[in-house]
């Protein structure tokens, strides 16, 4: 079955349990529309797609139920692809990227934002200890696709990429606590924006370099747009490790 069919199925099913309120909607919460964020995070279905298919007044209503939706945990739970409130209508969007009961134990210190053009890798990025940073990552412009490598030492997936697709006009971010590098690939002209619980210290920046081979992360794009600095990252054998299972 295609991603339109698919959509369409998703969607009609949505629609019609909350029209006919057959189920109350948190059983929708945990089931059809977990379904529909997983599938549009992973087959990169659009906004539009689901506006083809339904009038303006059910469309309504699914993008209320969308901001609902529980996380998906990656790396055993250590990283969660987070649902975030977004409510679209006829004048745009209205988006609330952060709250303090978001995500457990996570508070904010700073906010910053990047502009990345089309074709752009940042990364792959980490603070040593004791100036790691948790963070909240929200595409809010464009289109990226964003990069977590685990470097816990101890850890089943040491080494072990996952690979999340963020658009600005999806409702999803993407929590990445101390232990893991991030970085991304712009795939169009974007505007990322962090959040983060401490205070970013320019003494503990660290990387990975974006190619590394031991990892074997799919880019695609072969020559990229990157600062001198990325360019020349260590590779992961050689980099003295500072985080592990052990660490809270």
């Amino acid at each position: 079955m295609g991603r339109q069919g698919i959509v369409t199925i998703l969607a009609q099913r949505v629609v019609l349990k909350l029209e006919k309120k057959v189920i109350p909607k948190q059983v929708i919460v945990g089931g059809i529309k977990q379904d529909f964020l997983h599938c549009t995070h992973r087959c990169k279905l659009k906004t539009e797609h689901i506006k083809s298919i339904l009038n303006k007044q059910s469309f309504a209503k699914f993008s209320a139920v969308l901001q609902m939706a529980k996380p998906e945990d990656l790396f055993s739970g250590a990283v969660r692809i987070q649902p975030i409130h977004r409510q679209a209508d006829a004048r745009g969007t209205f988006e609330k990227i952060w709250q303090r009961n978001s995500v457990p134990d996570f508070h904010v210190d700073e906010v910053f934002y990047s502009f990345s053009k089309a074709g752009t890798v940042r990364g792959l990025h980490y603070l040593e200890p004791p100036h790691t940073q948790a963070r909240l990552i929200k595409c809010i412009s464009g289109e990226v696709l964003d990069i977590v490598v685990d470097l816990r030492k101890g850890s089943h997936t040491f080494a072990k990429y996952e690979t999340i697709h963020l658009k600005g006009d999806e409702g999803i971010a993407v929590y990445i606590p101390e232990g893991f590098a991030h970085g991304f690939h712009s795939i169009t002209d974007s505007w990322v924006t962090y959040l983060a619980d401490k205070v970013f210290e320019p003494a503990a920046d660290r990387g990975v370099r974006w190619n590394d081979p031991d990892i074997g992360i799919p880019w695609a794009v072969k020559s990229p747009i990157i600062s001198d600095k990325d360019a020349n990252l260590p590779f992961l054998r050689d980099i003295k490790i500072p985080f592990s299972m052990n660490d809270k």
